[in-house]
């Protein structure tokens, strides 16, 4: 087995969720959550950070305020998370998306909890269409802010990750009249279980740095199998052989930045899982070596949603989010974007649980904090269409 150099850990759990009957709106959507999952990816390479976020999560609270938006507005989300204009037709095919992902993790025994919330003032009535699409689409909650708005959105977080992820905002400044909110978590244990008695050290070579001794899992099994000139790809079913992760390891003298932005650019395809339908990887007989890792990130999804055109949902000038509330003299727009995620690899298998939340006001927005992980390694989880339900980067397993 080739020693690991910085990896690239494309975590893709193929769900063998069913998408709605259009594939063109179908290939659409995933094409435009894979662009903002590569821009975070190739942040974390280009600093070579850590990283771990959900474009599933960042996709469904987008594409709630997708549902209030209108105008210009709308377009800019529609085209950052392939929501389409039509809000209805967007409801409609975003429940069935998700019944099918929770129907496929129930059958095989993982653990998928997928929970959204629209929160708001109790003096505030939002528009009956708006909440409706929320419920239907998304089987959102409606929830009001008590006396601490951010303890109260942090618990129901905390609640939907089972105290994974204890908080998506840091506080929800004065001002504050809606905030929408994306939880995902997910726990599968492998088909194989690593042995505990041959994890056993060896060494982890970084992109910049001395090498550094640190637990590897270790397994001798087939597995789906794939190659190009700049990587090596291997997939780890999960228990039901249908989830599964995917590892994507650069070849010497490729780092995970090379990788990413020639993703990002078009010059090289993402690589291939075994559900894909144009091509099947052969199975290998191999021994897999493979770090414990865990970690937690936030990512500035803000930052990578400006750069791809999505800037007037910022803008208290230009915002038209009017499908949300009746119409006043104070016209909402997009405060705050944040994003956490947290992911541990182990012997027995994967958990992972990531949170998303958009704040909407009327008065000037607040600069939040910058949560930055120093420490250099990159990956996914998604479904086999295309739907991407975690991602991230590690360059430093060191715990």
């Amino acid at each position: 087995m080739r020693r690991f150099a910085p990896l690239l850990l494309l975590a893709l759990a193929p769900l063998v969720a069913a998408r709605a009957e259009d594939p063109a709106t179908n290939a659409a959507a995933s094409n435009a959550c894979d662009r903002l999952c590569l821009e975070l990816l190739a942040d974390a390479a280009a600093a070579r950070r850590n990283v771990v976020f959900s474009p599933f999560s960042l996709s469904g609270v987008l594409g709630m305020a997708a549902l209030g938006a209108r105008g210009e507005t709308l377009a800019q989300i529609d085209r950052v998370a392939g929501t389409g204009v039509d809000p209805e037709a967007f409801a409609s095919r975003e429940a069935g998306v998700r019944s099918a992902i929770l129907e496929a993790a129930r059958a095989d025994g993982i653990e998928l909890v997928l929970a959204d919330s629209l929160w708001k003032r109790k003096v505030d009535v939002p528009l009956p269409g708006f909440t409706e699409q929320i419920r239907r689409g998304f089987r959102g909650e409606i929830l009001d802010f008590g006396s601490s708005p951010a303890a109260d959105v942090n618990r129901w977080v905390s609640k939907k990750t089972k105290g994974l992820l204890p908080s998506v905002f840091d506080d929800l400044p004065p001002g504050t009249r809606l905030a929408l909110v994306d939880a995902v978590y997910f726990k599968a244990r492998w088909a194989v279980p690593f042995e505990r008695e041959r994890t056993s050290d060896r060494r982890f070579h970084p992109e910049e740095g001395a090498p550094q001794t640190i637990p590897f899992m270790n397994l001798l099994a087939s597995f789906a199998y794939d190659s190009s000139e700049r990587w090596e790809s291997l997939e780890i079913p999960y228990r039901g052989n249908r989830f599964r992760m995917q590892i994507v390891l650069p070849r010497p003298g490729v780092t995970v930045a090379d990788l990413a932005t020639g993703w990002l650019s078009g010059d090289e395809a993402l690589p291939k899982c075994t559900a894909d339908l144009e091509g099947v990887p052969w199975t290998a007989y191999l021994e897999l070596s493979l770090p414990k890792f865990s970690f937690k990130a936030a990512p500035d999804v803000g930052d990578a949603l400006r750069r791809l055109g999505a800037t007037d949902a910022f803008d208290p000038a230009r915002a038209d989010f009017s499908g949300m509330f009746p119409p006043s003299g104070e016209p909402l727009f997009l405060m705050r974007f944040t994003h956490c995620a947290v992911i541990e690899v182990d012997e027995r298998g994967t958990t992972a649980a990531a949170g998303s939340g958009l704040s909407f006001g009327c008065s000037a927005p607040v600069h939040p904090d910058r949560f930055v992980v120093d420490r250099p390694f990159v990956f996914f989880i998604r479904d086999p269409d295309g739907r991407i339900l975690f991602a991230g980067a590690l360059f430093d397993p060191t715990p």
